[in-house]
């Protein structure tokens, strides 16, 4: 498990003014070792928990939790809408608001074994009214004549903002390279433009440019790729979602040209399954 009393050191090389304390990775707050037993800082999945992800960093409550039902929502409901797409299995029950007969109500949609969707009521999160209209409703189809041919409804809930998405990649991407790397990578001057984006969500600071889908991906793949061309940086890879982190010490502004095609060296940097901190605490170089 990640435990911020065993981190220290790695915040120390680089700044032995700070002591023994802990740095949110992403806001920069400081937090001293007793901070996560006091309910300051929080285990964060990378990725999210709902996409698959294991816990990888510390990260403040606010920056965890502001994360997680913003830019970490977006991504997950852009997943959701592929999967129901696409006809593949769905991660977990999808809420949404089903529009039928003048009435609305909240329902939740699985896909069983066979591929058949189900759709169901959602009584806790329903007006009684509004769930017996609906009843009422189909009731009154099913038994006219045609048996509700020709009916139609509407579906509400599953809209995502594509930017924080996007910002959400990112994000992630930077978490698992600082739990692999450690502050040498995550704070190095050629990641401030990432750092900046993953503040401000709703500015496109670069998320565009560094990051991309793809929907042919396994949505379990996780892979660290050293590029050496035409920029030096890491292709990290989560699932359907790809990011570009820039070399730390490379230019934080440089753009990558649109359809690139990356030069990468053989073989791929382990994923990290704990807070590795390598480079501060002098276990490997970043390969180049």
């Amino acid at each position: 498990g990640v435990q911020t009393c065993a981190l220290p050191i790695s915040v120390q090389r680089l700044r032995p003014d700070l002591g023994p304390v802990y740095v949110c990775p992403t806001c920069l707050r400081v937090f001293d070792c007793d901070a996560l037993h006091a309910g300051q800082l929080s285990r964060e999945h990378v990725p999210p928990e709902a996409l698959g992800g294991k816990v990888l960093a510390l990260t403040c409550v606010e920056c965890n939790s502001t994360a997680g039902r913003t830019v970490d929502a977006a991504w997950v409901t852009r997943d959701d809408v592929h999967n129901f797409g696409a006809g593949t299995p769905m991660r977990r029950p999808w809420r949404f608001t089903l529009e039928m007969g003048g009435s609305a109500t909240n329902v939740s949609l699985t896909r069983n074994a066979d591929g058949t969707l189900v759709i169901t009521g959602v009584p806790e999160a329903n007006n009684p009214a509004h769930t017996t209209a609906h009843i009422d409703h189909m009731e009154r189809l099913v038994a006219s004549e045609g048996g509700g041919d020709g009916e139609t409804f509407r579906v509400s809930g599953w809209a995502h903002n594509p930017q924080h998405a996007r910002v959400a990649v990112l994000r992630s991407a930077y978490l698992a390279m600082f739990a692999k790397f450690g502050y040498s990578f995550a704070l190095a001057p050629g990641l401030a433009r990432v750092r900046a984006q993953i503040r401000d969500w709703d500015t496109d600071l670069g998320a565009r440019a560094l990051t991309v889908f793809d929907q042919r991906s396994d949505p379990e793949a996780r892979s660290v790729r050293v590029v050496v061309a035409p920029v030096d940086g890491l292709l990290v890879k989560m699932g359907r979602a790809i990011a570009f982190l820039p070399h730390p010490d490379g230019d934080p502004d440089s753009i990558i040209p649109a359809d690139s095609s990356f030069k990468m060296l053989q073989g791929e940097i382990p994923w990290p399954t704990t807070m590795e901190l390598a480079l501060d605490l002098n276990r490997t170089d970043l390969p180049s």
